[in-house]
């Protein structure tokens, strides 16, 4: 690999957090499990990204038709829009996942004495081709780093805190969550590719220049169609509306900590407040105002956007 290679990846970790912003990551959605004797559940294949982590005791985890996986407490494992079952032994027999509810975010299962406690998330976006720029590649099923498992378990500690202060800490967990989860992700694979991981870089760097696809070309060192054509394959969505989604979730959060639009447009590339606004309403659903006004009340800076198709043009509900 060559040295500028290795630059562009070194950095990836950089570009994440942008990144979850622009698919508008909202904060995670909690359940609960507890589990004795001889249980399995099956869950079927859905449109969510899920993860799940053991707290205590052990279980297994068959992702569709794939081998089990034996899940021992603080290991977690994510699963992307495939079916799957979780059992205290592979050879039990499955009954359904959804009649194990017992109320909206709680499940039980089995018989006797509390042998394994799990705790599950679905992760939720609300730009479904912002997502699949963190999806797309990744296999449907997976073991996840150490440290998820105990994030898990203090956002379901937190799950019922009242107020600002609990919203504002399942957030900040929610976001620590999803960081975890996306270290490897589609957007890193994007990144490690020398010509265009240079242009994804100076877009998230430089955001305000003046960029033009041309501009782009050059910073790639490629020509203007050979770079516009794998940006695109690699990324998801053109050049120029990658940069536009970029600019926007970072105005959002600027907004939302209390600046002014006219101060905000300008940081970001807009050489006036209308056409600042213009786009922002294009992106986002509501006009700049409205999130300075109620900063709490959207998930995310795309929470009513028009819907991008992914690089496999399948939507991702929120």
């Amino acid at each position: 690999m060559s040295e500028r290679s290795d630059g562009v990846r070194d950095r990836s970790a950089d570009v994440l957090p942008d990144a979850l912003a622009m698919a508008g990551a909202r904060p995670a959605r909690l359940s609960t499990f507890t589990g004795g004797g001889d249980w399995a559940l099956r869950f079927g294949r859905s449109g969510q990204v899920k993860v799940v982590a053991v707290e205590e005791g052990a279980c297994w985890v068959r992702p569709g038709p794939a081998e089990p996986v034996l899940l021992r407490a603080g290991e977690a494992y994510l699963l992307s829009g495939v079916d799957y079952v979780t059992a205290s032994d592979p050879a039990v027999r499955p009954g359904d996942g959804a009649a194990a509810a017992r109320g909206p975010a709680r499940y039980e299962a089995g018989t006797g004495p509390v042998t394994v406690r799990m705790v599950g998330s679905a992760l939720r976006f609300a730009d479904a081709g912002g997502a699949r720029l963190l999806l797309d590649g990744q296999p449907p099923a997976r073991k996840l780093r150490g440290g998820v498992a105990a994030t898990l378990s203090l956002l379901a500690a937190e799950a019922t805190a009242d107020g600002r202060a609990g919203e504002a800490l399942r957030r900040h967990l929610s976001h620590a969550l999803y960081l975890q989860v996306f270290r490897s992700s589609a957007l890193a694979d994007a990144l490690r590719e020398p010509g265009v991981g240079a242009a994804l870089l100076a877009l998230h760097e430089r955001p305000a220049e003046p960029w033009t696809v041309a501009r782009l070309a050059a910073v790639a060192r490629l020509s203007r169609t050979v770079f516009a054509t794998r940006f695109t394959a690699l990324v998801g969505m053109p050049p120029m509306r990658y940069l536009l989604r970029r600019r926007i979730a970072g105005a959002d959060a600027e907004l939302a900590a209390g600046r002014t639009v006219a101060s905000v447009a300008g940081r970001w590339g807009y050489a006036s407040e209308s056409a600042f606004s213009a786009a922002y309403k294009r992106v986002t659903g509501h006009p700049p105002g409205a999130r300075m006004a109620h900063p709490f009340r959207y998930d995310s800076p795309t929470s009513a956007p028009p819907v991008l198709p992914g690089r496999r043009g399948r939507p991702l509900p929120g």
